[in-house]
């Protein structure tokens, strides 16, 4: 499947840091993890109130803060979630589908079993397929992938 890598601009993530360190730091059993291009901020650990408030107060103030950068702030079960707007596995495996000429009608053809709860795209690739969920991203693209290049079956003998 020919596909053009795209690099979203992480340049953002730089001036977020700060901010989700000072809300780790105000919150107890709060933890921060950074990825290639994802930002988040875990309160599972956090007392259960104190943790919603502090979310809540996060989101609000990382919308003020970025502006009108192409960044997506989600607030999900007990975390915040910042990516460049359109990135998430669900609009990686759309574009690898259509890239791979099945389309998103044919997602019901993959595989899978688990869905990122913060995945727009990925939950709408499931209303249009009818499909209950996705599962294991890396697989379900290496099979949407050898189902892209596989050549059909011999015929079947009468």
């Amino acid at each position: 499947c020919p596909l053009e890598p795209v690099e979203p601009n992480n340049d953002w993530k730089a001036s977020i840091k700060p901010v989700l360190k000072y809300f780790e730091e105000r919150t107890p059993g709060s933890i921060t993890e950074s990825q290639e291009h994802t930002l988040t901020w875990h309160y599972r650990d956090s007392d259960e109130d104190f943790g919603e408030i502090q979310a809540s107060d996060l989101q609000l103030h990382l919308k003020e803060v970025l502006g009108n950068q192409p960044v997506e702030v989600f607030l999900d079960s007990k975390m915040v979630q910042l990516r460049p707007y359109g990135v998430s596995k669900g609009a990686a495996l759309e574009a690898v589908l259509e890239a791979c000429t099945l389309g998103p009608r044919d997602l019901a053809s993959v595989p899978s079993t688990r869905r990122e709860r913060t995945d727009d795209t990925t939950a709408r690739l499931e209303r249009e397929s009818n499909t209950s969920s996705l599962h294991e991203l890396s697989e379900d693209l290496a099979t949407a992938a050898a189902a892209a290049e596989a050549p059909p079956p011999p015929p079947q003998a009468a």
